[in-house]
């Protein structure tokens, strides 16, 4: 099933994506072209990316029940990217509030993308549900590809890069999804 695969690779990158920024974050809110914090100041921030993401999902529900899920998914995931991207393009403590900020475009994807994913499967749907349960093995492989980019350039801004990619693969499934209901 197309819907089920594309939706498994969607949560093996989101889960990957959110892992690898949120384990990352202290690091990038020290660098000194960020905004230069100690660790023990820049893991108060970090709270705050998680934080987003509470605050996303409780207003997550009155977004999902005034449009489509498909759209929804979308737009968080076009936000994630222009997020990153003006994290990496700027400095300063612009350059570390708009990453902290992709913690509440994290916020509908998962439930979204599951949803989205085992839509219409009948009798299959705990096997379609297991795919996805299995898939957030993303969350081991993504972090892991962000520090190898990280290491092997030296520099941290490149790596966003990896997130950046993982946003454009699910808001591609999001367009796709909001396609199939429209069809």
């Amino acid at each position: 099933n197309r819907r089920v695969q594309f939706g498994a690779l969607c949560i093996f990158v989101y889960v990957g994506a959110e892992v690898a920024i949120g384990s990352n974050l202290m690091a990038y809110l020290a660098e000194p072209s960020v905004m230069g914090l100690g660790l023990q100041a820049a893991g108060k921030l970090v709270a705050m990316y998680w934080l987003g993401a509470l605050v996303g999902r409780l207003l997550g529900g009155f977004i999902l029940r005034l449009a489509k899920p498909g759209r929804v998914l979308t737009i968080f995931a076009a936000g994630a990217i222009s997020l990153i991207i003006l994290s990496a393009v700027t400095t300063g403590a612009l350059s570390g509030w708009a990453l902290i900020l992709v913690g509440f475009c994290n916020s509908l994807m998962f439930p979204t993308i599951f949803s989205l994913a085992t839509e219409g499967l009948g009798e299959r749907t705990p096997q379609g549900s297991g795919i996805m349960c299995t898939a957030i093995i993303g969350g081991a492989i993504v972090p892991f590809l962000f520090g190898t980019v990280a290491d092997l350039s030296g520099d941290i801004r490149l790596a966003l890069a990896v997130p950046l990619i993982c946003y454009a693969i699910i808001a591609s499934f999001g367009l796709w999804a909001a396609r199939q209901a429209t069809a």
